[in-house]
């Protein structure tokens, strides 16, 4: 390993912490081994090696010499930050595109299966859930979709919204204001990291000025953590709530309510244990499938497996906005509860008759056998 270059001495305000395996009472969590600089060029050059691409030839001047921008340089990228983000991203873009028939091809392959779950990831719960509302003996708000938009340095909130999962109520579409104290990029140690923050600006001002552009129909309201508190507590949320995202893990009920918490509330969001990654019971179901020539895991994304199910639906497309990201992540939860039946249980699926909606889903195909493609091929681990 080698030295720091800047001698950095690891500890909590320069280090990021990192999550141990285990679960439960056996997960912890450590100081990373490296500062948040050194951790960030590790990064960009296993990048950078993955896609067998190098770094410009550095050259004698320490600013960024593309289209005369006098930023400083980035490493010894012979680019500043922004610049260099924006061919990582490029890059990204061309050399990750997964053909999208073939993904079908293996999605239809599964789609006749009867899906299962695990004991403890939650789903049981929620199908307890939707059945006492749908019996009159709960109200909607109980069983809920979240999703947030954030800073990916600072976590800052920026964006949120709540659907109810069994009627598509939307309950909450709102933009946080941060007028007074202006928008937050910084990571939370004293090591800068310019890459990270540039792409929190990027983000941001996609975020904010995208807003302008919506109809009046789909358009956010602008409110403060005073507001956020009293929207909720109108709405019927509370800590029974049951709350499904679409993540690994509970990152969004955990920054919406340190938002709340940084403006003095509490006791209005349901304990960690309410939170159900829907993620994850996707994975149970696709993780054994592999994409021919790629060797990769089938992916779980938003954006792709929304329009993998849903073909041409009018949401597809219209991810990182937080309704958006609620409403398709409320479909796959309504097409969830049909997979988990025999197939020949299942009705004649329509889940939702939205405007625009111009194409069948993926859905129509579980009524019928679909021949599997020899080339196509299930990898079978010991899952």
């Amino acid at each position: 390993m080698e030295r720091c270059p800047g001698e950095v001495v690891i500890d909590f305000d320069t280090a990021r912490l990192r999550a141990t395996r285990g679960t439960g009472k056996n997960k912890s969590k450590t100081l990373d081994n490296r500062c948040i600089s050194c951790r960030t060029a590790l990064q960009v050059s296993a990048f950078l090696d993955r896609y067998e691409e190098s770094y410009d030839q550095p050259s004698n001047s320490k600013n960024c010499l593309v289209s005369n921008c006098r930023q400083p340089v980035f490493r010894n990228s012979g680019r500043c930050a922004d610049h260099f983000f924006k061919r990582l991203r490029q890059q990204h873009k061309e050399r990750s595109r997964v053909n999208l028939p073939t993904l079908q091809g293996l999605l239809k392959s599964k789609i006749n299966e009867q899906w299962i779950f695990r004991k403890d990831s939650g789903y049981e719960r929620i199908l307890e859930r939707t059945l006492e509302i749908q019996e009159g003996k709960r109200p909607g708000t109980d069983l809920v979709i979240l999703d947030d938009e954030f800073s990916p340095t600072s976590s800052q909130l920026w964006e949120f919204a709540m659907v109810e999962k069994v009627s598509g109520k939307v309950l909450i579409n709102a933009q946080i204001n941060h007028e007074r104290w202006g928008l937050d990029h910084k990571t939370p140690t004293r090591v800068e990291n310019k890459l990270m923050e540039s792409l929190s600006k990027a983000k941001a001002f996609q975020l904010y000025q995208r807003t302008l552009r919506r109809s009046s129909t789909t358009k956010s309201a602008h409110i403060d953590v005073d507001e956020v508190a009293s929207k909720l507590k109108a709405t019927g949320i509370t800590p029974d709530t049951l709350i499904l995202v679409w993540h690994y893990g509970i990152t969004d009920l955990l920054i919406l309510r340190s938002f709340l918490d940084s403006g003095g509330y509490s006791g209005i969001l349901p304990p960690d244990s309410n939170c159900i990654p829907m993620i994850q019971l996707f994975r149970t179901n696709l993780k054994e499938v592999v994409i021919p020539g790629f060797m990769k895991p089938f992916p779980l994304t938003l954006p792709i497996l929304f329009s993998l199910f849903f073909p041409r639906h009018s949401l597809v497309g219209l991810n990182h906005r937080a309704l958006e990201d609620c409403l398709q992540t409320r479909l796959l939860a309504l097409t969830y509860d049909e997979l988990v039946k025999p197939p020949e249980a299942r009705p004649d699926l329509r889940l939702e008759q939205l405007d625009r909606v111009s194409q069948r889903s993926i859905m129509d195909w579980l009524q019928k056998p679909v021949p599997i493609d020899p080339s196509l091929k299930l990898h079978q681990g010991g899952h």
